[in-house]
């Protein structure tokens, strides 16, 4: 390795955060549930890639949605495990000195699941329900039922009021996840040709089958109250901005 070098260390001063000390209404995510949520899956996938030997199987989770039905206890989950399976090709047998290669592809496993929750958090906020009302009016204009058809004899004017509220729907943030698999390896011999070297089986399927863990919050939006801090710690804020410890 060439144009290697050690960088020195720099030095910082620590420097006070400012913050409101004085009390204040804030609008902050509030946990309403943590949870772990646990998902059986048995898939199964072919292989067209010429697999002789599978080296790794790496695994992310996406969550892609989550939903919570207002008045019931019940939260939906779905998403996907992406699996990226590292492995080698087999050697072609009519090219002299040739090696396994090693390459890799993508797939996406989904899954879907509904689990109950029962709350150990702050409680959620109730929704406040939009709603129209009417108000109808008799219509003793004269002149209106002098132009009117002869055979009416009044009329009705209808006001309307329509008030919608716009709430804060809850949602869910993942924390963690822990995934176990077990794999099985569907082989096949075939019979050796010019590009499939003698004696080498071929990986043509896996038989997948995972117990996935998902730690999750479910959080909402509300306001809280933050209560003044103790003026001593004020104090010590303005003790130590007139000691400058600062950049000089």
């Amino acid at each position: 390795m060439k144009n290697n070098k050690i960088i020195g260390v720099s030095h910082n001063v620590p420097v006070e955060i400012e913050a409101i000390t004085s009390g204040v209404i804030a609008e902050v995510p509030v946990i309403l549930l943590e949870f772990i949520v646990q998902i059986n899956l048995n898939s199964s996938f072919e292989l067209s890639h010429g697999v002789s030997r599978i080296k790794k199987i790496d695994n992310q989770i996406r969550i892609t949605n989550c939903s919570f039905i207002d008045n019931t206890d019940v939260v939906f989950l779905k998403g996907f495990v992406r699996k990226k399976i590292r492995y080698y090709s087999y050697p072609k047998s009519n090219v002299i000195g040739a090696v396994n290669k090693l390459k890799h592809f993508t797939l996406d496993v989904p899954f879907e699941c509904s689990t109950t929750m029962n709350l150990n958090g702050a409680s959620i906020v109730p929704s406040v329900k939009s709603n129209t009302s009417e108000v109808r009016y008799l219509n003793h204009n004269e002149n209106y039922l002098k132009k009117s058809n002869n055979r009416v004899n009044d009329s009705n004017t209808v006001s309307s009021i329509t008030t919608e509220f716009f709430n804060e729907y809850p949602y869910c943030e993942i924390v963690s996840s822990r995934i176990v698999e077990n794999n099985e390896f569907i082989y096949i011999n075939e019979m050796p040709n010019m590009l499939m070297p003698l004696g080498v089986k071929k990986i043509i399927r896996i038989e997948n089958k995972m117990v996935i863990y998902i730690r999750m919050k479910l959080l909402q939006k509300q306001q809280i109250a933050i209560p003044a801090i103790a003026s001593t710690y004020k104090k010590e804020i303005i003790d130590n901005k007139k000691k400058g410890t600062e950049f000089q």
